[in-house]
């Protein structure tokens, strides 16, 4: 019989997979010429993560997305 309820580890687990699959479609769909690397991590303390992963991966660029345009809007505010 198949569990009704899962862990918080396996929902962790379960919605990072998840996640990976979205990100590399999302890219695939969006810039199909361009290469790609999607990573997903999940931790209490985000910018010790990123830098954490940076550091792993020797990222030169690091790009994300945000669900508004208040940053870009202090950028450019014609934007």
């Amino acid at each position: 019989m198949p569990r009704l309820v899962e862990s918080h580890g396996e929902a962790m687990e379960r919605r990072s997979i998840e996640s990976r699959a979205e990100l590399s479609d999302l890219a695939r769909n969006e810039i199909p010429a361009a290469s790609f690397v999607t990573h997903v991590a999940w931790s209490e303390h985000t910018a010790e993560a990123i830098n954490e992963l940076a550091e792993q991966i020797d990222a030169d660029v690091i790009v994300m997305a945000t669900h508004g345009r208040s940053g870009l809007s202090t950028c450019w505010p014609e934007a």
